[in-house]
């Protein structure tokens, strides 16, 4: 697929001017908003329309994964985020599979918990404009939320709360 010129100038605008929380924002709003259209193609059994929507969520969950660091400081929320991230790759392929808006529901409910801890972030950091580094999640304060809940399944991700 070729690539107009002006779309990346119009993306590398749009990141050089949204802050790297609200993109990831967006991102999970992309997902959410794929989903909710392949449940109604799903209904209406268009299984092409359904195939190319969850294709595209799977694409955002695909990169979300892959922006993930691994280091010593990162390490644990990275790894508990990157079994989450495989997770919702693996509903969204059985989706994809078995037509089932049960498990449409159930994806965007989990993407629905990350995205209102992100809008958290989000307004957080709104609140600390004085700080320079206020558009950037702390790693360590992640690092401690996610210690303090053991993670045996990936539900429980849905009780990580992210502070910064």
């Amino acid at each position: 697929m070729a690539y107009n010129k002006n779309h990346f100038n119009a993306y590398q605008r749009a990141s050089e001017t949204v802050s790297e929380v609200k993109q990831v924002i967006m991102l999970y709003e992309g997902a959410i908003n794929f989903i909710e259209q392949a449940k109604e193609a799903i209904r209406e059994q268009n299984y092409e329309k359904r195939y190319n929507l969850i294709n595209k969520a799977m694409a955002i969950v695909t990169g979300l994964n892959s922006c993930l660091e691994f280091n010593d400081e990162t390490g644990e929320v990275a790894t508990a985020l990157d079994e989450y991230y495989q997770s919702l790759d693996m509903r969204l392929l059985y989706i994809n599979t078995n037509d089932s808006i049960k498990e449409c529901d159930g994806v965007i409910g989990d993407l629905r918990v990350m995205l209102d801890a992100w809008r958290d972030v989000e307004e957080s950091t709104m609140s600390e404009t004085d700080d320079a580094d206020s558009h950037e999640v702390s790693q360590k304060q992640l690092k401690n939320e996610v210690k303090s809940k053991p993670i045996n399944d990936l539900g429980s991700l849905k009780d990580i709360q992210i502070t910064v």
